[in-house]
């Protein structure tokens, strides 16, 4: 199989089931944190059901496979978003007309809704029919940060999963195979770094963690509560051309919510990682990041948006 998948052997298990029965995970939901490998997951659920293979699948060499694999297989369909914010009702009702035709080359069709959080509840609801009875050879599959995020009534139709943390030792020697040359220290920082969400340590050895360090460095400034050097940061990070914001935003509030979880027991921050903030306030920071991205969404100037998230930061901080 050329998917590597790390952990997620229920998921696995139950993904090449389904396909060989044909049964069950008509409506699957996978939760997770960016980089914790929703879309290989759905990669893989996607190549075991229109896989050739009729004893094992998904083979990962037949061409349903191959092409599933490479996001271009015709009857793995993406609903597309209004605007880059929310997938319409209209949307939703051409996916149903949609979903009664047949497949394109495959045996089914699958609705791959990449970013199942741009379904509002309206949209959601609108969906609601098709998920409670599919029609024959239709899946559907929808990503999502937390299953929070989608409707009671959505989760009641679904099989869910949440994205395993990769163990240490597993990370390790993934990235060793995929990083030869990198030396052995950084390595073992990039796997401490992501704690467990191998998406991160990629982007870490890959050298796009830029800003993710920005973010570091941003945080360690707010944790000294010092509003002036915070608001010089701001203003470097708008002068900096090569920063943007929707990256720094993603990359601060993953910091944030590490910082979170490691105050509640439940992950490693260290010293040398994500300041501690406490429980509490860690995660109303990492909401005031989910807000201030939203000012992106109506084109708010990055400057203004820097300065907004410096002035709600220093706020917070100081309660």
């Amino acid at each position: 199989m050329s998917i590597q998948l790390c952990a997620n052997q229920r998921f696995k298990a139950a993904a090449s089931a389904a396909a060989l029965s044909g049964k069950g995970m008509r409506v699957t939901v996978i939760e997770g944190p960016a980089g914790s490998g929703k879309s290989l997951m759905a990669a893989y659920l996607a190549s075991a059901v229109l896989c050739e293979n009729e004893k094992t699948r998904p083979c990962g060499v037949c061409r349903a496979c191959r092409l599933a694999e490479a996001g271009i297989h015709p009857d793995v369909i993406r609903p597309e978003k209004d605007k880059k914010t929310v997938v319409s009702v209209d949307a939703i009702k051409d996916l149903r007309r949609d979903a009664y035709v047949r497949p394109t080359v495959g045996r089914e069709k699958i609705y791959l809704f990449e970013n199942a959080e741009y379904l509002n509840a309206e949209g959601q609801n609108a969906l609601l029919k098709l998920l409670e009875e599919p029609p024959e050879g239709v899946r559907f599959i929808l990503l999502a940060s937390s299953r929070s995020l989608l409707l009671p009534t959505v989760l009641s139709r679904a099989t869910l999963f949440t994205a395993e943390s990769v163990p240490p030792e597993e990370a390790l020697a993934f990235l060793r195979a995929r990083f030869p040359d990198r030396e052995e220290s950084l390595v073992k920082t990039a796997v401490r770094l992501s704690a467990g969400v191998l998406g991160r340590a990629l982007e870490i050895l890959s050298g796009d963690g830029g800003e993710r360090e920005k973010a570091l460095s941003y945080l360690k400034t707010a944790a000294r509560r010092d509003e002036f050097a915070l608001y010089k940061a701001s203003d470097a990070l708008s002068r900096d051309p090569s920063s943007d914001p929707r990256l720094f935003l993603d990359a601060l509030r993953e910091l944030l919510l590490l910082s979170a979880m490691d105050a509640a027991g439940l992950g490693y921050a260290g010293e040398d990682t994500v300041p501690r903030f406490g429980k509490e306030k860690a995660a109303a920071l990492a909401d005031v990041c989910s807000g201030i991205r939203r000012w992106l969404d109506v084109n708010v100037a990055p400057a203004a948006v820097y300065t907004g998230l410096s002035a709600s930061f220093a706020s917070l901080l100081e309660a």
